[in-house]
């Protein structure tokens, strides 16, 4: 009995530390979803100055799929806009936004004005 609950246990840590991780990953991979849409709305702006933002982030919708791949993740546009919503929001407050993979990889204690997404 005392062997199958130790098995249970080590069990149950192992994936534990497999779904922390896979959320860290999946995390990043959000985060870099996010970068790479900020990129290609800054070049379509860039392409066409009269067009705002609205504007470009309209044609990028139609000229994209609805649903987007990132090291194996696939996240909709509308997940990845609500980030960089949030991001924005957040920075506006001067919050920076710390992805828990760094938070985690890091020694030191949050900052006042830094918190750990747990997005």
């Amino acid at each position: 009995m005392q062997r199958t609950n130790r098995d249970m246990q080590k069990t149950l840590d192992r994936l534990t530390a497999l779904q922390t991780d896979r959320k860290a990953r999946r995390q990043d991979a959000l985060e870099e979803a996010a970068l790479l849409y900020e990129l290609a709305e800054e070049n379509r702006a860039a392409e066409d100055p009269d067009m705002s933002t609205g504007q470009a982030l309209s044609r990028e919708m139609q000229d994209q799929r609805r649903e987007v791949e990132v090291s194996g993740f696939v996240f909709s546009i509308h997940q990845i806009q609500a980030r960089i919503i949030r991001k924005r929001q957040l920075a506006r407050k001067g919050i920076t936004v710390l992805p828990k993979s760094i938070h985690h990889q890091s020694k030191h204690k949050t900052h006042k004005n830094e918190f750990v997404d747990a997005a």
